[in-house]
């Protein structure tokens, strides 16, 4: 999905996973 974003998604992964998805 985002491998170039992983670290960038990881930390909003709490509550901004539907946004990024």
């Amino acid at each position: 999905m985002l491998q170039p974003k992983k670290t960038k998604f990881r930390r909003q992964q709490k509550g901004r996973m539907k946004g990024y998805a």
